[in-house]
């Protein structure tokens, strides 16, 4: 191809090649710019699954959270519920615990009893002995196996015709009245 067939710049006329005088042609250059370019049905589509996908993120993600914040509510419910308890104990002096004790028959005087720490000596409480404690203990059997025994229940037969007949004394009593007369 000639020069002269070459196809003319924009701007610039046709004899502009035969004119010594006239400005150089410049090549275009090549840029991007931002500008609006409308999807395609297949690029919506897309975009739709996208945010289908993302919204399945989010509802599992506010499940998580809601799950570690009341894990969270419960852990810092029970550090509050320490403080409170140090802080009461702190306020009052005191706590309560289990303190061995012995409990002194006949004293200060016969027929009272006094209970007192051992581990201070300190009486705590002065009252009157009840008539179980009032009564002697026998010989080689402690106090504990006699008031623990299970108390004994005289076994029935019962006849065809509903008498009861207890083994025990003998008597008898018709099944329904489930009483001795």
């Amino acid at each position: 191809m000639s020069k002269n067939n070459a196809p003319a710049a924009a701007g610039s006329t046709k004899d502009a090649g035969a004119d010594p005088a006239a400005a150089p042609i410049r090549a275009p250059k090549k840029t991007e710019q931002s500008l609006r370019v409308n999807f395609t049905e297949k690029e919506l589509l897309e975009i739709g699954k996208r945010l289908a996908e993302a919204n399945r993120e989010l509802e599992a993600a506010e499940g998580e959270k809601k799950s570690i914040t009341g894990t969270l509510k419960a852990k810092c419910d029970s550090i509050a519920a320490r403080i409170s308890h140090h802080s009461g104990e702190l306020t009052n002096g005191y706590t309560y615990r289990n303190v061995p004790c012995e409990v002194r028959f006949d004293a200060p005087k016969k027929g009272m009893k006094q209970t007192v720490r051992l581990d201070t000596g300190e009486t705590i409480e002065t009252a009157a002995m009840t008539l179980g404690e009032m009564q002697a203990e026998l010989p080689g059997i402690p106090a504990e196996a006699t008031a623990t025994r299970p108390e004994r229940k005289p076994s029935r037969t019962v006849s065809a015709s509903g008498v009861v007949v207890t083994d025990g004394d003998g008597d008898a009593f018709l099944d329904d009245q489930d009483t001795n007369p």
